[in-house]
């Protein structure tokens, strides 16, 4: 399947509008977005975790065959009273060590704990390795920002290439 054919998998009522040329000024765009949103509700899922596995996916579909790349990131980032440390291996197999412990659940009505589930989504679907660590902390706002700081230094690490792998992938197995 290219890139650019859609399939259709299944298909439910989901009340839009009514009838009589209701959607002739709405974009396709849109319809699907309502679409979707309806199957989303369906399903009893939160319209956030889209977002973590299309965030996964996108970056296992940007690396490709992974051909070149260090593979293998790490990032320390400090804010103020906060050190968070992460590290990541783009080796297609996920998995997620989560290592906060965060003195509030909550910033505001903000469950924290959705920030886990966040990493959780991310690695299964974006097929990687990710250690998230906090050395410390007590604010957690701080302490979220600074994980997320460390994460994108340590994907910038392990996405960048490597002149000394000449384009091949860096694995014993010739492949990730």
């Amino acid at each position: 399947m290219s890139q650019h054919e859609i399939v259709i998998v299944g298909g439910a009522r989901t009340p839009m509008a009514e009838y009589v040329g209701a959607f002739k000024d709405v974009s396709a765009i849109e319809l699907g977005a309502r679409a979707a949103s309806g199957a989303l509700e369906r399903a009893g899922a939160q319209p956030g975790w889209v977002d973590h596995v299309v965030m996964g996916k996108a970056l296992h579909q940007a690396l490709g065959e992974k051909a070149g790349i260090k593979r293998f990131g790490f990032a320390s980032a400090p804010l103020d009273e906060t050190l968070a440390q992460v590290t990541v291996d783009l080796s297609g197999r996920p998995y997620l060590v989560y290592n906060v412990n965060l003195p509030d659940r909550k910033i505001k009505a903000f469950d924290l704990g959705l920030f886990e589930d966040f990493f959780q989504a991310f690695v299964t679907h974006g097929g990687l390795n990710i250690h998230v660590n906090l050395m410390y902390g007590r604010n957690p706002h701080h302490i979220m920002e600074a994980i997320f700081k460390a994460l994108a230094k340590a994907l910038d690490q392990a996405t960048m290439l490597e002149e000394r792998l000449a384009g091949k992938v860096l694995s014993t197995k010739g492949m990730l």
